[in-house]
């Protein structure tokens, strides 16, 4: 292990910084998997969760296999994780072959990481501010020399069962960087524990480290793999060290940093005084029409922008969501707006009368 990592950092320290997306030599498919071959010559394994809705941006999780692994193991193993935050999950091989898997004392690993990297963030529409690097093993300690250097391509880390720490024999700086390092107590490289818990300490608030009772040189449960990306994301939450058992006693939490698709449709409410009308509106129907009109106009010519007018929206629901509302909501004032909106041509304002009141409503660019 010594010699994989002192061939990484010579490796490492003699490449520069890679930005441009390479393109695909092959693409293929392996089950529901899409197995991606570069110019370069690097490979990976792609895993597309059906979760992903219609115009939703996904993050990704970039994950690389321990010394003798494979790529379509490290993406089985994240694919409950991807389907329920809505993530591409990204598997690198290694250059070197290993027996009947791979690992990375040959090639320039460094280089193909990033390159895979870019391809996926472009190819996969991914929020560039959303990559996760995760690591197992080998991969890990890969993780430890990658994750400090590039901040600016990777949002957080992810060590499991490494035989190093983030600043520890790879060196480089991970101050800045959100992440966790997880070891099982019964893994030979707990031994490296104390190291973990300095540098907790070392880049507060935003490493963690989380020891797995009873867990051996093995990948933590996926859930733990969850709860170490919703660190990554939330930024309220300090570094800490932890135990935990090994077999988790939640669930998976719900996911956070996840973006959903923009809205359809934006909506702005003019009222008039009624039973249903929202309190405070004491304004009658033709005072209303008026607003209305007036607003609509200027909407269509771009005199109005749509957060000004949805300041003066009498729907307090719609306007902490900055006009946005769906058809559901819509509903709720009467089929007749619901209905409407879905026969509007995209990109337009109509106005719309029910009981209560007058609504404004855009529809968006179907994605």
């Amino acid at each position: 292990m010594r010699r994989l990592l002192a061939v990484l950092a010579a490796v490492f320290a003699a490449l520069p910084l890679y930005a441009e997306a390479p393109k695909a030599k092959e693409v293929t498919k392996e089950g529901e998997l899409d197995v991606v071959t570069l110019e370069t010559g690097a490979l990976c394994k792609v895993y597309v969760p059906k979760s992903i809705k219609p115009g939703e941006q996904p993050g990704m999780v970039l994950t690389l296999h321990g010394h003798g692994g494979n790529p379509e193991s490290m993406a089985q193993f994240g694919r409950s994780v991807a389907e329920h935050r809505g993530d591409v999950w990204v598997a690198y091989r290694g250059p070197e072959k290993v027996g009947p898997g791979y690992g990375y004392n040959a090639g320039n690993p460094e280089k193909d990481v990033v390159d895979v990297a870019n391809y996926a963030i472009a190819t996969y529409k991914v929020d560039p501010k959303r990559v996760v690097l995760h690591g197992f093993s080998a991969g890990g300690a890969m993780t430890c020399m990658l994750a400090p250097k590039y901040k600016t391509l990777f949002a957080g880390f992810i060590i499991c069962a490494a035989p190093d720490i983030p600043g520890g024999r790879s060196g480089g700086d991970a101050k800045g960087v959100r992440g966790v390092i997880f070891m099982g107590t019964t893994d030979p490289n707990y031994a490296l524990a104390p190291q973990a818990k300095k540098a907790v300490e070392k880049y507060a608030p935003n490493v963690c480290f989380w020891e797995v009772t009873g867990l051996g040189h093995d990948l933590p449960d996926a859930i733990y793999i969850n709860d170490a990306i919703n660190f990554i994301f939330d930024q309220t939450v300090k570094g800490d060290v932890k135990t935990l058992p090994q077999q988790p006693d939640h669930a998976l939490a719900e996911a956070k940093g996840r973006v959903g698709p923009p809205p359809d449709y934006f909506h702005v409410y003019i009222a008039w005084k009624t039973a249903k009308a929202p309190a405070g509106v004491t304004r009658n129907k033709l005072q209303a029409k008026s607003i209305a009109d007036g607003r609509l106009s200027k909407l269509k010519k771009g005199e109005l922008k749509l957060e000004d007018a949805v300041k003066e929206s009498d729907d307090a629901a719609t306007k902490e969501k900055k006009g946005a509302i769906g058809l559901d909501e819509m509903a709720a004032y009467g089929q007749k707006l619901a209905d409407k909106a879905k026969a509007m041509k995209a990109e337009t304002w109509e106005m719309v009368e029910t009981e209560s009141g007058y609504h404004l409503v855009w529809r968006a660019k179907a994605p």
